[in-house]
């Protein structure tokens, strides 16, 4: 957490963990009012100080130093292009197809290649507004350099979740890179485009991203976790994914015609994301549909969650609201407020903060992402059944292929895997609500 300097000036740390430890290096943080497109602080750096005394001693020489570069500075051309500029002209470009910058001479290509899904548009927006434009987003597009873009990302890794809020956190070399791979993609295009004569991101390095390895709960904390959310509208969507390792996106893709309760199987298809504008995007698009065995206890949830939606679906049309017709019916998970199907990162976002809740009450609870699960139902698989059986059921993509030479997924040699799961849960004294 910064100190407070005067106005909006802070002096800052900027840590990140090594082998030997975590370090932390100081910077002179001074704020230049709000961004007018992007509604952001715009915020500089100077440094870096190896200790926060250093960056004391030197506060108010910089300070003095950067008023008077500022009251010195040109004004800017307003006939050249700034990076927030492109940066909308990018993502317009992205989701429609439609080119700013073409030539009149020429043949336009083929649009259809450059409109990207909308949860794509929806995540490069989220990259840009956090982490990217409040930086050089009034920086003139031509101006910027190497130095710059290596700032954005080592100033991305001190990262405040509001302007207000004093808690920061350290972001994954993930989310790193992904910013580093956003800043490469938007200036490579605009190369292309003719729109800089030197391009910055050939001289910065790609962030480099440690080794992860999947935390795990053990059958009682999944046990603690189901018997905390029993009641909640989508429990059957965290039991599919705790107990059968289904994707979020395939649980919110799930439709009623994809399961039949009497013959005990269901078939995870095309998995879906809903972006904000309310569109649909398929995701995994190398991977192909499966076919499950349902346990009976699986079935009496689902049957149990069945009776939940029609009833549901009955209060929402008593409500009356201009809404009411745009309920769908077909999908197992919906938004209670909409009818729409339920968003991908709603249910990490409960995950998450249903764990954390747990643990203020003083529930024993390791802290574990909603995609973890999947490695823990594959761990269990694999102590009872092969590495084949195994991948029919999680839907992983290599081994798909071997499937397509050998046949298709018989669901007998399911049943001893996808049991041994379950009874791990329920061994630990949990018994999900059912029909």
């Amino acid at each position: 957490m910064g100190t407070k300097k005067k106005d909006l000036e802070y002096i800052v740390p900027v840590r990140w963990n090594t082998k030997e430890g975590q370090q932390t290096k100081w910077y002179i943080q001074l704020s230049y009012g709000r961004d007018p497109v992007t509604k952001k602080r715009r915020r500089k750096r100077f440094g870096p100080y190896l200790t926060y005394e250093d960056a004391a001693d030197n506060y108010y020489e910089v300070l003095a130093k950067a008023h008077k570069e500022k009251k010195g500075e040109p004004k800017r051309n307003t006939s050249s292009l700034t990076f927030g500029e492109f940066a909308e002209q990018f993502i317009k470009f992205k989701r429609t197809g439609e080119d700013p910058w073409k030539r009149k001479r020429g043949r336009s290509r083929n649009r259809k290649s450059r409109i990207l899904k909308a949860s794509t548009i929806q995540g490069y927006e989220s990259i840009l507004k956090t982490h990217i434009l409040p930086e050089i987003g009034d920086r003139q597009l031509n101006e910027i350099n190497d130095e710059d873009l290596d700032d954005v990302i080592d100033f991305a890794s001190y990262h405040r979740k509001s302007d207000d809020s004093e808690e920061e956190r350290q972001l994954s070399g993930t989310s790193l890179e992904r910013i580093y791979a956003l800043l490469r993609l938007m200036f490579n295009l605009a190369m292309k485009k003719k729109l800089i004569s030197v391009n910055p991101i050939l001289a910065v390095e790609a962030p480099e991203i440690e080794s992860f390895t999947a935390k795990l709960w053990t059958p009682k904390e999944k046990a603690l976790f189901l018997e905390e959310i029993k009641n909640y509208r989508l429990f059957a969507a965290y039991w599919l994914m705790i107990t059968h390792g289904a994707r979020r996106s395939e649980v919110a893709g799930l439709k009623w015609s994809y399961v039949e309760l009497e013959a005990g199987a269901m078939t995870y298809q095309a998995p879906i994301v809903v972006a904000d504008e309310g569109a649909e995007d398929t995701l995994k698009s190398g991977s192909e549909e499966k076919t499950i065995w349902l346990p009976p206890l699986t079935v009496e949830v689902l049957k149990g969650h069945k009776k939940l939606c029609e009833k549901e679906a009955s209060k929402f049309n008593e409500i009356g609201t201009k809404k009411t017709n745009e309920i769908n019916s077909e999908f197992l998970f919906r938004q209670w407020t909409t009818g729409k199907p339920v968003r991908a990162d709603t249910l990490s976002q409960y995950f998450t903060r249903k764990i954390k809740q747990m643990q203020a009450q003083g529930i024993e609870i390791s802290t574990i992402r909603l995609h973890d699960n999947r490695h823990g139902v594959s761990k269990t698989i694999r102590q009872s059944s092969d590495n084949l059986v195994a991948s029919r059921i999680l839907g992983h993509k290599k081994p798909l292929t071997t499937e397509q030479h050998y046949g298709h997924t018989d669901l007998e040699e399911q049943h001893e895997p996808l049991q041994a799961v379950i009874d791990e849960i329920t061994e630990s004294g949990f018994i999900p609500p059912t029909s």
